[in-house]
């Protein structure tokens, strides 16, 4: 696995390595904002927008940075 290659070189444009631990946390608040609205009688929130921020979230999303990149052998590993 030392040989182990990602496919395309896209990366996040900000620091993080992956947004996973926000998504996460999203859609934790989400459902649980949802059963409260259901157990209240209001009218549930149908995006995650309308719960939590998606710009507050570590990286900035996903750029492809293409094969002519300077740091492509550092995107490339897993």
């Amino acid at each position: 696995m030392s040989r182990s290659r990602k496919r395309t070189p896209v990366s996040t444009i900000a620091c993080c390595k992956s947004q996973k631990k926000d998504k996460q946390l999203c859609n934790r608040l989400f459902r649980s904002r949802s059963k409260r609205f259901i157990r209240d009688g209001k009218e549930l929130p149908l995006r995650l927008r309308e719960v939590m921020n998606i710009w507050d979230f570590a990286g900035d999303g996903k750029c492809y940075w293409g094969y002519d990149c300077k740091y492509f052998e550092k995107l490339m590993r897993k």
